[in-house]
């Protein structure tokens, strides 16, 4: 059997004191392969780098700092993405609360309360939104990400 192509992009989930919670993760089904990189905001698997938008892909990442106010993570409007979060041990997780009028279904993972996964679409939405979690009662710090329309 074929194992499935998907696009990933990892970011790290900091708290408002800068301490890593762990990693939040968005997985795109792909069609093409490209090449893995990592810099200090994210790691990137089958995303391609871009200098300016597209909607040939469900993930993009724009090489330019920042592209006319764009954030460097791009998504696309009406696309489901798989998302995982692994928090602290023993800890209460809340996964995207910024999202709250957004499509985010989300399932407890295995068993523990501080692991969690969801599917989010952003639906028509398109602009400047933010991925966080909370954990514990506390926000994360905010990771800037974009939403392109499929009309580019």
């Amino acid at each position: 059997m074929a194992e499935r192509l998907f696009q990933e992009v990892r970011t790290p989930i900091k708290s408002p004191d800068g301490d890593e919670w762990g990693d939040l993760r968005l997985r795109a089904p792909a069609q093409e392969i490209f090449a893995e990189f990592e810099n200090d905001f994210v790691h990137c698997i089958n995303v391609p780098t871009v200098t300016s938008p597209s909607a040939s892909f469900a993930m993009e990442y724009c090489s330019r700092e920042p592209l006319a106010g764009l954030a460097q993570v791009m998504l696309l409007e009406e696309t489901s993405y798989d998302v995982v979060f692994k928090g602290p041990a023993n800890s209460v997780v809340e996964l995207l609360p910024l999202l709250a009028g957004k499509e985010c279904r989300e399932n407890l993972f295995g068993e523990k309360p501080w692991h969690k996964a969801g599917t989010l679409n952003f639906g028509s939405y398109v602009g400047r939104s933010w991925l966080s979690v909370t954990v514990d009662g506390v926000e994360s710090r905010r990771v800037p990400i974009e939403v392109r329309s499929k009309e580019l």
